[in-house]
């Protein structure tokens, strides 16, 4: 074998391990919900089980929205969580209804 370290790009090229030729590979499994990216097939060593991802079969996965909550909060910060306010916001609000809530009696 060479030192060369050569990407192995197409069904049929000698496995960089044992030399015997590989071949292309469908997934079984459907990615993970948390997945950016995965891959339509990969090149497999039926002699060595070496696996090869080729970089012209991945995609990207578009990103699924559980609700029409949008993913920024009202004053324009990322959300981590769907349904969460942000510190800034929660902080506002504090500031805003806790006088009120002093005036009507529920506050301390």
């Amino acid at each position: 074998m060479s030192a060369l370290k050569l990407k192995i790009t197409q069904e049929g090229e000698p496995c960089r391990k044992c030399g015997e030729r590989v071949v292309k590979r469908i997934p079984t499994c459907k990615p993970a919900e948390n997945q950016w990216y995965a891959f339509r097939w990969y090149l497999w060593c039926p002699k060595c089980g070496q696996t090869y991802m080729v970089e012209t079969a991945k995609y990207i996965i578009q990103p699924k929205t559980k609700s029409s909550e949008p993913a920024y909060c009202a004053c324009g910060r990322k959300r981590r969580k769907q349904l969460e306010k942000c510190k800034g916001c929660l902080r506002r609000e504090a500031l805003i209804f806790s006088p009120l809530l002093k005036e009507a009696g529920g506050g301390k």
